[in-house]
């Protein structure tokens, strides 16, 4: 077998010299073309590890970082996120400007102090678990069981003796929340967590509201071993405040039930299952009505169940059954209303629709596919108890309420001018005819 040093004897020695510079300049561009490569991939790299000229622009005028953050350190911002959220108070609605002489201070409530004149400050002050409010300059000072005006009264007087010639002002600025126990005839008794400008009709809401043979005239209000009764039928009916204070901390509100001494009512249907409801002599079915809370969105007004002496009655409160009076040993029957509205007349798809709260007649009427080329909008009856309105006259569509959509005046005439214009058109046939003939 031949060696290579034998194969190559036989090449003249120009065709070796031209492979050897061949295969020197294929090397020298391999190589140009793998250094490029890697200075390509370097400018691409440091690239990447810079921020875009967007998110430089969101980092300047938004304070977001890059998306490229370590995974530690969005850890942390999302930590940070979450403990603000929950360092959130929740706002509570108030009924209106406290009362500061019936609102008693306790700790937790919060204070904002602002001096004005030689010193200009303005701080913050809570009333710590001992019932003292620390105060600069001096020492703490007690406001604890105090009244919101003998509170002011107080801190003002101890930063007067040390702050002089200089305007101050004292406020509440947040209500403390704490726990009162509301038992007895209510849904959900028990622990109710309220603030200090809540009422206590305000936990008995809370705590589900009360129970058809709840007592509202008869309220316990334990405070501190003292005893209070509160009759908060005063305040639903005639707004009085008196016989409904704000909440202390530890009070224990008691709803007791219907006193069997007294006499009293059974109330039947729409939730009531046989409650015996404490009543007064001459009460009307409309008071009845509000006493036992009763849903006016959900029962039918205009039919109530009366049963005396095993008769039965019917009271219409959209007519004289208003008035009517109820006895003691009566029997009331509430009927639930159907939860839609019946839509008929001149409609392009008549019949039963759902009933929405607030809706107006005329989303109604939509809703039945709108008005048809005979009705008008303008002819809609509503009826109601066996009455027959009109809309501004009935007001909100209520539950079980029918409505009618009458034929527009318009039609009528466009149909009665095309019947006129069908009879002229008669009587000019006829005429010619005649002459014809």
């Amino acid at each position: 077998m031949a060696t290579p040093n034998q194969l190559g004897r036989g090449i003249p020695r120009d065709s070796l010299a031209l492979q050897r510079k061949i295969r020197g300049a294929t090397m020298r561009l391999a190589f140009t073309a793998i250094l490029a490569m890697a200075i390509a991939v370097s400018a691409f790299a440091q690239q990447m590890q810079q921020p875009s000229a967007l998110q430089r622009r969101e980092s300047s005028t938004t304070g977001v970082r890059s998306a490229r953050l370590p995974l530690e350190d969005r850890l942390r911002e999302l930590e940070k996120r979450r403990t603000d959220l929950e360092g959130i108070v929740d706002y509570i609605p108030l009924e209106g400007a406290v009362d500061e002489n019936d609102y008693i201070i306790g700790p937790g409530d919060q204070f904002t102090i602002s001096i004005a004149g030689g010193i200009e400050e303005q701080f913050q002050a809570i009333v710590g678990a001992d019932g003292s409010i620390v105060l600069p300059y001096i020492t703490a000072v007690k406001v604890a069981g105090k009244t919101l005006a003998e509170a002011k009264a107080d801190i003002n007087s101890a930063l007067g003796k040390v702050i002089r010639e200089s305007d101050l002002t004292v406020s509440l600025t947040s209500a403390r929340m704490f726990i009162v126990n509301v038992v007895g005839m209510v849904n959900l008794p028990g622990n109710q967590t309220v603030s200090a400008v809540h009422r206590v009709f305000s936990a008995i809401e809370l705590a589900g509201g009360r129970l058809p043979s709840g007592d509202l005239s008869r309220v316990k209000l334990i405070r501190r071993g003292a005893e209070r009764e509160l009759d908060l039928s005063r305040f639903l009916t005639l707004g009085d405040i008196s016989q409904n204070p704000y909440l202390l901390d530890g009070d224990l509100v008691v709803v007791p039930g219907a006193d069997i001494s007294k006499p009293a009512v059974f109330v039947f249907g729409a939730g009531y299952s046989g409650e015996i409801v404490n009543i007064e002599s001459g009460v009307t079915a409309e008071e009845l009505i509000r006493r036992v809370d009763a849903s006016r969105e959900h029962i039918d007004l205009a039919d109530i169940g009366l049963v005396r002496g095993g008769e039965i009655f019917s009271i219409n409160l959209f007519g004289d059954g208003k008035s009517t009076s109820i006895s003691a040993g009566d029997s009331i029957f509430f009927k639930d209303l159907p939860d839609s509205v019946y839509v008929g007349g001149r409609v392009v798809a008549g019949g039963t629709v759902p009933y929405v709260s607030g809706a107006d007649y005329r989303a109604y009427v939509a809703m039945a596919g709108g008005v048809s080329t005979e009705g008008g909008i303008g002819q809609v009856r509503i009826i109601r108890g066996g009455e027959k309105m009109k809309p501004n006259k009935a007001g909100t569509v209520r539950r079980g309420d029918v409505i009618i959509v009458g034929t527009s005046p318009w039609y009528v005439a466009i149909e009665t001018f095309k019947g006129l214009a069908s009879a002229g058109s008669f009587a000019s046939a006829i005429y010619v005819i005649g002459f014809r003939d």
